[in-house]
C-alpha cells in the first residue's frame, strides 16, 4: 500500500491510534473507534500506538477480477483484506471512492478515504439552456473552499457517459468552493453528474 505526496492532499488528517489487538503493519487499513484509516507506522500488538492517516489517496489491495470506473463507492473487506464494490453487508458501508478506473487483472486500486470526510456532495442534474449556450456548468459545492477531490462526467440523452470536453477549474476569491465544468459539446438534454469531498 502506498500514499501519494502530501502536496496532493492538503487536508490530510493524522491521529495517534492505539492498538489493543494483533500487530498492525504499516500501510494496513485499520479502525480507531468510528474512524477508518491507514496505519502510517507499524503498531505493536496489545499496547502499540502510532500515527494513522484518516484522509488522503492510497493504493490498496483489490480482487484481480473486480472492475470499476472512477468515482465508484467501495467498501473494505477486513476478512479478505481488500477493497470491494459489494459492501451492503459490510458494517462500514462505502468507506472509499475510486480515484482511478480498475481493470480486470489489476490487484490494486487507487482510492480516496471517503468515510471520514466532513462532507460529501453530489451533482446530478440536466444542463440548463443558459449553460448549453455558455458551454459550462458552475457547481457550488457549498464548502467555501476547494474540495480535496472531485470527479465529474456528462451523460447524454442516450445514457452514454463521457468526460467533459473542457477544463474543470476551481473558483477563487469570493467563488471558493465553486467548480466550473467547461464542455464545448454541452447540450441542455445532457445530465451533469459528479461527486466532491470537502
Amino acid at each position: 500500500m502506498s500514499k501519494n505526496a502530501l502536496k496532493d492532499h492538503p487536508q490530510d488528517q493524522v491521529i495517534i491510534a492505539s492498538n489493543a489487538g494483533s500487530a498492525i503493519a504499516s500501510g494496513a487499513v485499520m479502525r480507531q473507534a468510528s474512524l477508518l484509516g491507514i496505519a502510517a507506522v507499524g503498531l505493536a500488538a496489545t499496547t502499540g500506538t502510532g500515527a494513522m492517516d484518516t484522509a488522503g489517496r492510497f493504493t490498496l489491495t483489490a480482487l484481480n477480477t473486480d472492475v470499476w470506473p472512477i468515482g465508484t463507492p467501495l467498501g473494505w473487506d477486513f476478512t479478505n483484506s481488500r477493497l470491494t464494490p459489494t459492501f451492503t453487508d459490510l458494517p462500514g458501508g462505502a468507506e472509499f471512492v475510486a480515484t482511478k478506473a480498475k481493470a480486470n487483472g489489476e490487484t490494486t486500486a487507487e482510492v480516496n478515504i471517503a468515510k471520514n470526510h466532513r462532507r460529501i456532495v453530489t451533482i446530478n442534474r440536466l444542463a440548463s439552456a443558459g449553460e448549453d449556450t455558455a458551454n459550462a456548468v458552475v457547481w457550488d459545492t457549498g464548502f467555501g473552499k476547494d474540495p480535496s477531490f472531485f470527479f465529474v462526467y456528462i451523460i447524454n440523452a442516450s445514457n452514454v457517459a463521457r468526460l467533459p470536453a473542457g477544463a474543470q477549474t476551481l473558483g477563487t476569491g469570493g467563488n471558493l468552493g465553486k467548480i466550473t465544468i467547461a464542455d464545448t459539446n454541452l447540450a441542455a438534454t445532457e445530465r451533469v453528474v459528479g461527486i466532491a469531498f470537502e
